[in-house]
């Protein structure tokens, strides 16, 4: 059985332009896992991005 959306839409890819927060951009991130979705983030990003720091948002 195919799921109806990919068989209409293909994958979807999703951009984030100069995105502030964080905890959102994670939960984004993990739904793009999930759903094979390639995430792009456009810079100056509001946050940052040291392995510290993606492992706290990333987790949440």
């Amino acid at each position: 059985m195919t799921c109806p959306a990919e068989t209409n839409f293909g994958r979807v890819n999703v951009v984030l332009v100069e995105p502030e927060i964080p905890t959102n951009t994670g939960n984004i991130a993990k739904l793009c896992g999930a759903t094979g979705s390639v995430l792009y983030l456009v810079h100056p990003l509001g946050f940052r991005t040291d392995d510290r720091s993606l492992r706290l948002f990333f987790n949440s």
